[in-house]
């Protein structure tokens, strides 16, 4: 009786030195997902120098939080064993094979898949006690740590001379060899030692949260939609541009040089405008009425344009006025994107092509029936909007539209009408805003 009060004594003692260690060893397998520190590692190393039963409570705890169903605290574990079965002297090893029942568990251990990384944990948890077994039980391992062993029992059978004659040592095996019993019945001590395991051990509230608030259920939230501003469809560009034909010269009696002159632009008015203005002299003789519907229609056949001009000829036959501010700004963001000096060419094309070139009375009455007029200002629109950018040469904007602007704006100046024009006075501000921009030193 008195044997084994001693012994309880002991335990408790030994348990209770062993309890100093605790606060590093509960650091260093805290459930979170911060690594174990390098120098941990040395640490808990040393405790299995310490005299017996130093290397048997540090299995026992270790197994024990092995046993946690958190895979953070099993991985952290796992790399602790791992590193003092290479590390630590035989008897951890020993004492650890007689209590590798948490390591088979751990080589089928699951859980719920997390949200963000899904069952990685898991798998990585049995991975490491796989080869933690593959390594704890490996034959050239534990015949190393046996020789020493058999040495010591070969020794110990050869008789002693004592007080009564000789005595021989027994020779024992190993106990308890192979997997422990899944539940065992907790002493005092054992009580003791949780306790004041469960009183060191700090619960990580981050950690808590993260895990509650992936885990709940989102509710009535909504992703907030997104508008996307998109272009009309009707100034939409075409998809594979074409380089424009070249059109034959045609014979138009009545004309200055024969007849033969060259096209002065590349692309006619039925291109850019639609209905085109025809002269008087050509429209009165059959001749030149037949060559210019023969031209028509050799342009009709044209389906496509370069993507700079079609983008100026929607835009300046998609609507009537007044135009608005947020259909000008996409129209000109399409443009920026495009060849802005081949951009510039096409307006002034549009503003040539539906400048009247009959006498100034006739060119106000075509004016005011609207399609020509509507045209050319929203034309000199976006030019304006190009103005106030800074993607376009001054310089060159203004040597390629200064004579069309010009044109424009002495439209009834000299005529018997005395009624401003809304092109004049928008011809005047281009001109006036083309001006101060040429004086600016670039």
């Amino acid at each position: 009786m008195e044997a084994t009060r001693k012994n309880t004594v002991s335990d408790i003692m030994d348990k209770v030195s062993f309890v100093n260690y605790l606060p590093m060893l509960t650091r260093a397998t805290a459930d979170n997902q911060e690594p174990v520190p390098g120098y941990l590692f040395q640490e808990i190393e040393k405790i299995t120098l310490q005299p017996e039963p130093s290397c048997q409570l540090l299995v026992d705890y270790l197994t024990q939080r092995l046993d946690r169903p958190s895979a953070a605290v099993k991985m952290k574990v796992l790399k602790i064993m791992k590193h003092l079965v290479n590390n630590a002297p035989r008897h951890f090893r020993y004492h650890l094979r007689k209590k590798d029942g948490s390591i088979k568990m751990a080589t089928s251990y699951h859980e719920a898949p997390n949200p963000l990384t899904g069952t990685s944990a898991a798998e990585a948890v049995r991975k490491h006690s796989q080869d933690l077994l593959q390594l704890l039980f490996d034959a050239q391992l534990m015949a190393a740590d046996e020789n020493p062993q058999s040495k010591q029992v070969a020794s110990s059978n050869i008789p002693k001379l004592g007080g009564l004659g000789s005595s021989k040592a027994a020779s024992g095996k190993y106990e308890g060899f192979g997997s422990s019993p899944m539940q065992k019945e907790m002493s005092i001590t054992d009580k003791i030692l949780h306790t004041i395991e469960s009183w060191a051990t700090t619960p990580d509230e981050t950690n808590r949260i993260i895990q509650e608030a992936l885990s709940n259920d989102p509710g009535n939230y909504e992703p907030i939609p997104v508008n996307l501003v998109l272009p009309s469809p009707s100034l939409k560009p075409p998809t594979q541009p074409q380089k424009p034909p070249v059109k034959k010269r045609v014979h138009i009696p009545g004309k200055a040089g024969g007849g033969w002159e060259e096209l002065p632009v590349p692309y006619s008015s039925s291109f850019l405008g639609g209905d085109s203005v025809v002269s008087a002299d050509s429209s009165s003789d059959p001749g030149a009425r037949e060559a210019t519907e023969n031209t028509v229609s050799e342009a009709d056949d044209i389906n496509t344009l370069p993507p700079e001009a079609s983008l100026v000829q929607d835009f300046c036959s998609s609507g009537p006025l007044p135009c608005s501010l947020s259909e000008i700004r996409s129209t000109g963001q399409r443009c920026v994107q495009l060849n802005v000096k081949e951009v510039v060419q096409s307006i002034v094309k549009v503003l040539e092509t539906h400048f009247p070139q009959s006498s100034r009375e006739e060119s106000q009455e075509e004016l005011e029936t609207g399609n020509p007029e509507v045209q050319l200002t929203r034309a000199m629109l976006l030019l304006e909007w190009l103005l106030r950018t800074d993607v376009v040469h001054y310089p060159t904007v203004s040597d390629m539209c200064c004579s069309s602007l010009t044109q424009i704006a002495s439209l009834n100046k000299s005529s018997a009408s005395s009624k401003p024009l809304p092109l004049q006075a928008k011809a005047e501000k281009l001109l006036l805003i083309l001006e101060k921009l040429k004086a600016l030193p670039i």
